[in-house]
């Protein structure tokens, strides 16, 4: 079994209802979770703390972007000649379930990100936005 030490992770939330956006930030702050967070398993409990920051998630046209965060496969293509050794590139492509159904049966979507804390060289289709210097998707 590999574990990870303290790790750390930006979730990044754009609600278009303000309502539910507030409720999301008041309970995070107050911890009062529907759920307990944690990383997978019950056994690893995860803290959360709030940024709430609300920034302006500015819509972009489709183009060549270093991403930021996870992206949605079928959104993108890699540009593989910006990828390389020593570029700080560790990619992955997780298939992960997307949308279950109440027999808990999953369609599943695969992923791409880099392990690296360095952004992802892609050609974007859409869905992708820039939070201030950073060019990021929404799952």
């Amino acid at each position: 079994m590999e574990l990870l030490r303290n790790p750390s992770y930006i979730l990044y939330v754009n609600l278009t209802n303000e309502k539910k956006m507030d409720e999301l930030e008041s309970r995070i702050k107050h911890e009062r979770f529907v759920y307990t967070p944690c990383m997978g398993l019950s056994e690893f409990l995860a803290e959360l703390e709030l940024f709430s920051e609300r920034k302006e998630a500015i819509h972009l046209d489709p183009g060549e972007r270093e991403i930021s965060t996870i992206v949605a496969k079928d959104d993108c293509s890699l540009l593989l000649n910006k990828i390389g050794s020593g570029k700080g590139h560790n990619i992955q492509e997780l298939k992960v379930p997307h949308i279950g159904n109440k027999d808990r049966r999953f369609t599943y979507k695969k992923y791409i990100l880099n392990l690296m804390p360095t952004p992802l060289p892609v050609n974007m289709r859409g869905n992708m936005y820039q939070i201030e210097n950073k060019v990021v998707t929404f799952l």
